[in-house]
């Protein structure tokens, strides 16, 4: 059978669908309450682009998102920051992926943006491959630090 996929906005009904893709895909353990917290004040924000995938036959059931932040920065033009692409690994090379990104690279030209850039951990080399398929080049290599407040 032949699926056929439904690129929309994310749903608050989402929130337990985003939170098993992000500790199953992503490894992001993050509680479903506070997931469905974060998710609500992230649709409230226009700086934030959440789409899922879903199949028109089972509308409600999320195969992967992709969220994306609006980029502003004193040095460059604005572009989309990818925050998050993660497909359910069930559904995993069947284009589901690509049709999130060219959803999101749709969304931006219609925007006026012309730049998406996105990081991904250097273990990912399977993600690395995928971002080269479908058009992303690999500019610089960086150290990621953090500092818990």
């Amino acid at each position: 059978m032949t699926r056929t996929i439904e690129i929309r906005p994310a749903q608050l009904e989402d929130a337990a669908a985003l939170q098993k893709l992000a500790c199953q895909e992503l490894g992001y353990d993050y509680p479903l309450e506070a997931c469905q917290k974060r998710l609500q004040a992230l649709l409230a924000d226009d700086q934030q682009i959440l789409l899922v995938a879903c199949s028109q036959e089972a509308p409600k059931q999320v195969l992967g998102i992709v969220h994306a932040s609006y980029y502003y920065s004193f040095y460059g033009d604005p572009a989309y920051n990818v925050m998050a692409l993660a497909v359910d690994q069930t559904y995993h090379h069947q284009g589901i992926g690509r049709l999130l990104m060219q959803a999101l690279e749709a969304q931006a030209i219609s925007k006026g943006i012309h730049h998406i850039r996105l990081n991904s951990g250097s273990h990912r080399t399977g993600a690395h491959a995928f971002y080269q398929s479908i058009g992303y080049d690999c500019y610089k290599t960086q150290k990621a630090f953090s500092k818990d407040l």
